[in-house]
């Protein structure tokens, strides 16, 4: 008898629980395809690739530089004295430790720079959001990645790229 007792509270605080949150507004939005889309998005994935195309332009003039040092070292190599060969080759060796120490350093700035640039670009649109989701009575907002399935009517992605293009340039 306890036991019914105690099983039929449970129950009713879950259906109750499901009644007054049943009525909670959701939708989701497609945060890629607005980064992708809209007009200050599409700038700062510009400005990104432009700053990845000028770092692998760089990594691979210096790595054309040193091939060519190799390959006159090489050719010098029954030319050159023992010691002036292996000082040589040591100060080769060094540039190349470098270069890859600055691959690494430029690799780590670029995810850096990208990070920042993903933070402002949500710190931008998250007060926009905020308004349409007050304006429209939403009180759940997802991001389409984390959703199985969905109505479509739900996916409020377009108004979003139509407003913060409006609002953000």
């Amino acid at each position: 008898m306890k036991f019914l007792k105690s099983f039929l509270i449970i129950l009713f605080f879950f259906i109750s629980l499901s009644k007054s949150y049943g009525h909670e507004s959701v939708a989701y939005i497609n945060l890629d395809y607005i980064l992708n889309n809209s007009i200050i998005g599409k700038k700062i994935i510009n400005k990104l690739n432009l700053i990845n195309e000028e770092n692998i332009n760089l990594i691979k003039s210096k790595e054309k530089l040193l091939k060519d040092k190799e390959n006159k070292l090489l050719k010098e190599k029954n030319i050159l004295s023992q010691e002036v060969y292996n000082k040589n080759l040591s100060n080769l060796k060094n540039e190349i430790k470098e270069f890859r120490l600055t691959n690494v350093k430029n690799k780590k700035n670029f995810q850096d720079i990208k990070k920042k640039e993903f933070d402002k670009f949500l710190d931008q649109i998250e007060p926009i959001l905020n308004n349409y989701m007050n304006e429209n009575s939403i009180n759940i907002l997802l991001d389409s990645k984390n959703i199985f399935i969905g109505k479509s009517a739900l996916d409020i992605t377009e108004k979003i790229i139509n407003i913060i293009n409006l609002k953000i340039n």
